[in-house]
């Protein structure tokens, strides 16, 4: 895992350096690999792909229309749901959004579920989770939706 950016210099020859860490004081660079430029921009993707940020929005529900946070997942992620203690007569609907379009209903939840996996294959996804209007019955409902 990369904890730091790597600094990608441009030369004059058709070869870039990068700077990595190894032996020496933490934390500093000690060794440059000569990289081609190519080269670079695929590892910086691969890198990209396989970094994960924690992302989860998790709220209670009193009331009826009432949505998490939308969060974005990478495409070939899970988005995890947890409900608990559902509110009486209550239904926990998740919607997703392609493109910051309009939302569409995607998973229709009527009783409490923990580590509930939404896969998730496009890219430029967002989903939300929560009561749609008509759906709220009585007391309160806790959402928890992540990445996986």
């Amino acid at each position: 895992m990369v904890d730091t950016p790597i600094p990608v210099k441009k030369s004059a020859s058709p070869n870039w350096w990068m700077k990595g860490r190894n032996a020496g004081t933490e934390g500093s660079p000690s060794e440059a690999y000569v990289v081609d430029s190519d080269l670079a921009v695929l590892i910086t993707n691969i890198l990209d792909k396989l970094t994960i940020t924690p992302v989860t929005d998790s709220i209670v529900v009193v009331a009826e229309n009432t949505y998490t946070d939308p969060i974005s997942v990478k495409p070939n992620f899970n988005a995890v749901l947890t409900v608990q203690d559902i509110a009486d007569g209550s239904a926990v609907t998740v919607q997703q959004s392609y493109n910051n379009g309009s939302w569409e209903d995607r998973e229709y939840i009527i009783m409490d579920c923990a580590g509930y996996s939404i896969p998730v294959l496009e890219s430029n996804l967002r989903l939300r989770a929560g009561i749609k209007t008509g759906d709220f019955g009585s007391g309160s409902t806790t959402i928890r939706l992540s990445q996986g």
